[in-house]
């Protein structure tokens, strides 16, 4: 059995408040993107009883498998139902600690993928709050699609492919950005950069109009003056819109023609076309 996990980027990101669960409710659309990893479930006939074997190829994990999300889901999913012995193969191109979300489509495929394994025991709205307890962003990646998301981001309203036509480029400069320390930073400031008013779906044809703030882009540029040399050199180069995803350090550019990457950010390109 194989699948494909997608990349998605954060097409503005506001932190609405913080929750008395620690957690914070914020407003984003989230939007998928073509950039995928592959995974692939093998199972084991001569292994008795259930467990998991992980073999990865690609970009290397920053953890040990003991403690990834993949690693989680599979005990979620063996605490509840009796699971074979498997190999996972996972063909890992999105990048770790960039705001593009690899970490959580890996584990929601994967949660999809042994649901099939299963012949369909879990509904979607089990698999909806499963996935949450994975991640906040997880839920999104059981179907993704445009989406407008709150509330911790697992409240997901589906909106009209707006980039659709677009010709979008996706950098990563090879920097890891933990999202925890973006969001210790957040609130040592405590206060945000911008409007606490969350977002709206993007009204009318006037691309430029779109709405690419993130509260969480004034904290990374001041921490690492590179990426503001990133943002500049792209807009410079013509790019309508420029905008990091997420907490970071990946940074999306979207026009309405085709565009080239300045030169010497051509090695960070992981991902260029037209948003289908």
């Amino acid at each position: 059995m194989i699948a494909f996990a997608p990349a998605k980027i954060n097409v503005g990101l506001r932190i609405v408040g913080k929750r008395s669960d620690g957690y914070h409710n914020l407003s984003s659309i989230l939007y998928p993107i073509p950039l995928c990893d592959a995974l692939e479930i093998e199972r084991v006939s001569h292994v008795k009883g259930g467990s998991l074997r992980l073999h990865h190829y690609g970009l290397k994990a920053p953890c040990a498998d003991t403690e990834n999300l993949l690693t989680r889901t599979w005990e979620v999913m063996a605490s509840m139902f009796q699971l074979p012995a498997i190999s996972l193969h996972v063909l890992k191109t999105i990048p770790w600690g960039a705001g593009l979300g690899g970490g959580s489509s890996n584990a929601s495929t994967f949660l999809l993928m042994l649901n099939e394994l299963l012949n369909f025991p879990l509904s979607s709205p089990e698999l909806h709050e499963i996935a949450l307890k994975l991640g906040s962003d997880c839920p999104f990646f059981l179907e993704p699609k445009p989406s407008l998301a709150s509330a911790r981001g697992e409240v997901l309203e589906p909106i009209d492919p707006f980039l659709k036509g677009k010709y979008l480029v996706v950098l990563y400069p090879r920097l890891e950005i933990a999202t925890s320390w973006a969001f210790k930073q957040l609130d040592l400031l405590g206060k945000w950069e911008g409007s606490q008013e969350p977002f709206l779906p993007p009204q009318g044809k006037i691309f430029t109009s779109i709405d690419l703030h993130n509260d969480f882009e004034p904290i990374v540029l001041s921490a690492y003056p590179r990426l503001r040399e990133l943002k500049v050199d792209l807009l410079e180069a013509g790019f309508e819109l420029v905008g990091m995803s997420g907490t970071g350090s990946s940074f999306y550019a979207l026009s309405e023609i085709q565009r080239r990457v300045p030169s010497r950010w051509r090695s960070s390109l992981i991902w260029s076309g037209w948003v289908t």
